[in-house]
């Protein structure tokens, strides 16, 4: 990286920090904040999302957080609070995922609009001003090479079944090969930048550096898992891909998975099954729900329904 191009991520860095240094709630003081019944809304809308405050509120305090911070946002805007207590509400939740807070408020229409008549114009003007910044700290040049190698990660496995690839040794072939060539400009990525390059710099881009690795030898796998795990529980990126990779080496290892994401092909009843799990299926669904992730019985219906939900 050149000199002139680490002087300027240090400047947005120091803009965005000084923009943020404003907030004055402390987490705990905003986890205490239940505000009194507004004349103008109904008892029903009162009760919805002072109910929904009460669910999120305990979620802050967990590492991985089932409801994002962000969401508050919208809460107290329903409830119609003062406008600074919606601003102090914001600045936490910029705090916690930039990203994915600005995208979500001003891509969608409704959402901005409800914001924007929440709070002052000039605290308006200072959250669009500080989110221009954070779309200006992704890297466009690295989300094009990225694009470059999800089209090489998919193309086998986005044009054959998982039972085609099983029996077609030419596939497997051709599959380890480009998978081999992924991996070297991943390895080059991460050396680049020193950390995984999660939403912050790729965006929705920052799942296929963790699709790579988790296709790639075991010993990749192992070395780059405290990466991703970083990446998470910095809500860098998306928890899922921490399941996979955990059951991947898992699997690997000849351990019960812990998430219940991996899928084996059973010779003997000629169809694809769970791998084995650790514990019960009611601790592997405690286990995805602490780690924000949907639940199995959800999972197994919407990509793998021929897969029996177990019952024990």
């Amino acid at each position: 990286m050149n000199t002139s191009k680490s002087h300027r991520i240090l400047a947005i860095g120091w803009v965005i920090l000084f923009a943020l240094s404003s907030f004055t709630l402390s987490s705990q003081e905003l986890q205490e904040y239940y505000p009194p019944k507004h004349h103008e809304i109904s008892d029903s809308t009162f009760r919805a999302y002072t109910h929904l405050l009460k669910v999120t509120f305990p979620e802050l305090s967990r590492r991985i957080k089932n409801y994002p911070a962000f969401s508050i946002v919208i809460y107290y805007c329903h409830l119609k609070v003062a406008p600074d207590t919606i601003w102090n509400a914001i600045q936490y939740a910029m705090k916690i995922d930039s990203m994915e807070c600005c995208k979500l408020d001003f891509s969608w229409a409704l959402r901005n609009k409800i914001i924007k008549s929440s709070i002052t114009a000039k605290q308006y003007f200072e959250y669009r001003k500080i989110c221009d910044t954070v779309f200006k700290r992704v890297d466009s040049l690295l989300i094009k090479e990225l694009v470059k190698i999800q089209q090489r990660d998919e193309q086998i496995r986005e044009h054959h079944t998982y039972e085609e690839i099983r029996t077609n040794k030419k596939l497997q072939d051709e599959m380890v090969h480009l998978d081999t060539i992924n991996m070297k400009h991943i390895d080059d990525i991460l050396l680049r930048y020193g950390r995984y390059p999660g939403k912050k710099l790729a965006d929705e881009m920052s799942g296929v550096v963790a699709s790579v690795i988790q296709h790639s030898p075991y010993a990749n796998q192992a070395k780059y898992l405290p990466y991703i795990e970083k990446a998470v529980y910095d809500h860098d990126l998306r928890p899922q891909y921490l399941a996979l990779l955990t059951d991947r080496i898992k699997m690997i290892e000849g351990k019960p998975q812990l998430f219940c994401s991996q899928i084996v092909y059973d010779e003997k009843k000629k169809k694809e099954v769970l791998y084995k799990y650790q514990g019960t299926i009611q601790e592997v669904e405690k286990r995805r729900e602490s780690l924000g992730i949907i639940t199995l019985k959800k999972y197994l219906r919407n990509y793998y329904p021929k897969i029996e939900y177990p019952t024990k």
